[in-house]
This record gives structure tokens, sequence and C-alpha cells, in this order.
């Protein structure tokens, strides 16, 4: 059982006084903070006195609230053991959306996969000398093509965290290499903690692995570090975390959460592993602050090729401490043996040389991310959303709880997207949607037409669905 402290629910709810009558105001705060997955299920509340000093209120207020919650099946409370958060919906289904529809008249944007930059075919071309070279070969190489290692260890020195060849593993992607650390680090039911908003694969890939994701709470900038060492006291095997562009809401952490974070791992039995896949997906060129794991040097860092070059490419990376590498490569041995010698080759070229590549696919995104904001800004005034400085989609969010519905209403227009749930580790997400803009600009306005014109329609069925009065006042 998960505990907040009366001081940290207090902030969660905001400084903005109670508006009368105060026990509605209160309840309506709370209930959004569990249907957005800050207050996630069967996290214990603090008391009703001690919420009420906190926030400077009366007990009535509190209680009153508490009991609207539950009437609407959000709380339950039990005599002399506290007041519990629940998931009152059904449970999500969490069955993948196909990304990659085949009816050519449907827009898929369930997956934020990048196309081929234009220099892809004379990098190809370019290769065929280097590749007869290598002809002679098994082709198998279980910790990666050493150029390719080479490279990837001097752009992380150059980072500013020292990485030699020996700690590079070369692997399918960077879902593939989440799911050989786990595979290597935990076992069984063990316990794999995540910000409660993250990459949907990465969730349900853990979750089909047997793991137990459970998530903790993000906050305004970046990472709630108090929720983060709630969530380590529950012994987690494996902590992952995405720290530039963050997936899915695009959120860059700063330097100092960085090292809180390196802080509270190092002093835990947890491992951290950090993504960077979406590192050089850098938009506004904003700067970027050092690795996490420089902050704590038993980390694992995942990167890959796909969101920055090409999604075609399915080649990813892990830098490891030298003690884990030997153990990795032995359990990759038993999954897929090696990745393809001209998938690494061209990688290798173009993480050599990235300038060219890196340029056109930045400004390719970067215009397709200002239209969608421009499409939604006109058409859809009331989804709100942060303008991301990097990444490949908006996480906007919707003025009532109706992701779920509205994807349904969606699909049956030809538009495949993925609800705000799927990117929720346990509970919420109701008020999120994900957008990618990696489709073309005239894709994208067609998309947005079609959310545009079933909105009105989803958003009057929620506001048609009564909610269970309170019975009691304050």
């Amino acid at each position: 059982m998960r505990r907040t402290t009366a001081e940290r629910l207090a902030a969660l709810l905001g400084p903005t006084p109670l508006t009368y009558p105060r026990y509605a105001d209160l309840a309506n705060r709370l209930r959004l903070l569990i249907i957005d997955g800050r207050l996630t299920h069967d996290t214990r509340l603090p008391g009703e006195r001690d919420l009420a000093a906190a926030l400077g209120s009366s007990r009535v207020t509190v209680a009153s609230a508490y009991q609207r919650l539950r009437d609407e099946g959000h709380l339950v409370s039990r005599r002399g053991a506290g007041h519990d958060v629940v998931l009152p919906d059904a449970p999500i289904e969490r069955a993948l959306p196909d990304p990659f529809p085949r009816d050519g008249g449907v827009i898929g944007l369930s997956t934020a996969a990048t196309a081929p930059p234009p220099q892809l075919a004379s990098l190809l071309t370019g290769l065929t000398e280097r590749l007869s070279a290598l002809g002679q070969t098994s082709g198998y190489h279980p910790d990666g093509l050493p150029e390719l290692r080479a490279r990837l260890a001097d752009s992380y020195t150059r980072r500013g965290l020292p990485t030699e060849p020996e700690q590079m593993i070369i692997t399918n992607g960077a879902l593939s290499a989440l799911h050989l650390i786990t595979r290597h680090l935990a076992h069984g039911r063990d316990r794999i903690l995540l910000e409660e908003t993250s990459y949907s694969n990465a969730i349900e890939g853990l979750r089909r692995q047997g793991f137990r994701p459970y998530g903790f709470a993000l906050s305004d900038t970046g990472w709630d570090l108090d929720a983060l060492r709630a969530g380590l006291a529950d012994a987690a095997t494996v902590t992952y975390v995405i720290a530039d562009f963050h997936n899915p809401t695009g959120r860059m952490v700063g330097s100092a959460e960085r090292a809180a974070l390196g802080a509270v791992t190092r002093r835990s039995r947890t491992r951290l592993v950090i993504d960077e896949t979406m590192l050089e997906v850098n938009l506004d060129g904003i700067a970027v602050p050092e690795p996490v794991a420089c902050h704590d040097p038993t980390a694992i860092t995942i990167g890959s090729a796909s969101k920055s070059f090409w999604g075609g490419l399915r080649i990813g990376w892990i830098r490891a401490p030298r003690d884990l590498v030997r153990g990795l490569v032995e359990t990759r041995s038993l999954l897929d043996l090696s990745s393809p010698i001209l998938d690494q080759l061209l990688v290798s070229d173009m993480v050599g040389d990235p300038t060219a590549v890196l340029d056109h696919q930045r400004r390719v995104h970067r215009h397709r991310r200002d239209h969608l904001v421009r499409l939604l800004t006109e058409r859809l005034p009331t989804w709100e959303f942060e303008v991301p400085p990097g990444g490949l989609s908006l996480w906007v969010t919707l003025p009532r709880p109706a992701s779920g519905q509205l994807v349904v209403a969606a699909e049956r227009r030809g538009v495949v997207l993925t609800a705000g749930p799927r990117f929720h580790t346990e509970s919420g997400g109701d008020r999120h949607l994900r957008l990618p803009y990696v489709a073309e600009p005239e894709t994208l306005t067609r998309a947005i037409d079609v959310l545009a014109d079933v909105w009105p329609t989803v958003d009057t069925e929620i506001s048609a669905q009564r909610t269970p009065r309170s019975r009691l006042s304050a």
C-alpha cells in the first residue's frame, strides 16, 4: 500500500483556495488527480484531520469530499485503516492496436515512427565494398559490430559520460534492449518501477513478460522525487525512466532532478535503466543536460536509431557497466544471437557523420509539429497541450475524461489513435491523448478534421453521464 502525506497531497491539489461549496471543489480536484494517474490505484490518502490542517480547511469539508468520492467509487474507506484510492472503471483493455493499418483509407496515428531520410539511398550504395569485406565471416556479432560500438562509445564520451567500446551492446531496437535487460536482471513476478506516464510498449512488454510494472508520479517539470522514493520502498528490481524528450509528454528533465534521481537510486537496491531513444529528436536545438548515468555509475542506458534516423532501422544499443556486459551478451545469445550486419554498417555511418540526416529529420518533424499545433489551436481550442521542444508527439489534455470514447469514435471514421490510459502504468490517463506528428501535413489535416467532427458528440455524451451526488453538504 502506497501512502501520500497530507503535505504532498496539498501540493498536488494546487495553491488556489477551495471555492464554495468547498467539499465539492476538493472532491473535484481529487477526482482529477485520480483520473490523470497522479494518485494511483491503492494509494492511501491522509486522514481527514491531517489533510484539513494541511489545507487550512475544516475536517467536515474533507470528510464530505471523501464521502463524495466514496459514492462515486473512487475511494474505499475502512474504519481504522484509512482511505484508499480505487479505479472504479472496468479494467483497461491492454491489447495493442495495429500500428500499421493495412487499409489504404485508414490514417494510422498510433505510432511515432519516422520515415527514411533522403540520404538513405546514397548511404546504402556506399556500403557495397565494406559489406563484401565482411562476406567471409559468419556475420554473428552477439555484442555488435566493433566499429559501431566504438562510434557509439565516443558519442557518450563527448557528452560527458566516459565510455569504452566494450561497454556497448548492439540490439534489435530499444524495446529489445529493455526486454534483454529485464530478462537478465529480473525474475518471475519481480516489480519494475516506471514513471506513471510512460512509453506504452514498454509498459505492455514488461507486463507480458510476467513482471509487475507500477508507477511513480511525474511533476510539472519532470519527476516527483517523493513519489519515486515511495515507489522504491516497494522493492523494485529495475527502475525505468525517460529523461530526454519524454515519451509521451515531450518533457526534458533538468540537471538538478537528474542528480537527485541518481542520488536516490545509488542508495537503493534497484537497477536504474535510462531510455534515451528520443535524445537526438531535438527540434528546437535546446541545451541537453548531462546523461543521467553520470549520476549513477551502476545505471544502464538504452539508445536507438529508430527515432532519430529512421523507424525501419531496427538497431538499438545498451551502454552498461563492465561487470554486466558479459551476462547481458550471454542472455542475448538465447534470444536473437545478433543484429543484421547491413543495418549496423548503415547506422555506423550515420552515427559517424550524423549532421545531414539529423538536420533533415529535425526540420521535417519541426514543420509537422508546428502544423499540428496550428490545427489544434484553430479546430479544437478547448484541448490543452504544451509544445514540446523535441520528441515526436503532442500529449494533449482533453476537457473531460473521454480519451477511450474519442479513440473509438475516431476509429469508426478511419483514424487510428492510442488512448491515454495505455501510457499509464496502473490507472488514469483518460483525459489524455497522444498525437504523433510524423505523418505528412495533409494526413494530419485529414485526421484533425475527423477529430474536430467527432469531438462535440463525444463531449456531449460524456457531459450527459450523471455522477451520483453526495448526500452530505459542507
